[in-house]
């Protein structure tokens, strides 16, 4: 019989983030809030981005675990934005600030 109760977590450590492109006026001030199981969320962005060489700043890299270990995805994030009446414009891009992004992470955690 074995002496472990609880079986080992996977050596992942996912990740919400949000990220704007910088000189496409039009998309400038919106976020995009994506996950990753990627160490730095600059890697998964850098696959998203790379091909069309825009440029980006990275506004929230945040761990997507619970205080009790279970994980959450930014799916979750997306939905309590659009509960909170955040406009939600294209895909996973939103008309929001860090701030909000933030207070959504916390609130699902």
């Amino acid at each position: 019989m074995s002496e472990r109760f609880f079986p080992s977590r996977p050596d992942i450590h996912p990740k919400i983030y949000a990220y704007k492109l910088i000189g496409i006026a039009d998309k400038e001030w919106l976020l995009k809030i994506g996950y990753t199981t990627k160490e730095h969320a600059c890697s998964r962005i850098d696959e998203q981005t790379k091909t069309t060489r825009l440029q980006y700043e990275l506004v929230v890299e945040e761990d997507a675990i619970r205080n009790d270990g279970s994980t959450f995805m930014d799916h979750q994030i997306h939905e309590y934005l659009k509960k909170k009446n955040i406009r939600h414009i294209e895909w996973e891009r939103f008309e929001c600030s860090k701030r909000d992004v933030l207070s959504e992470i916390h609130a699902v955690r």
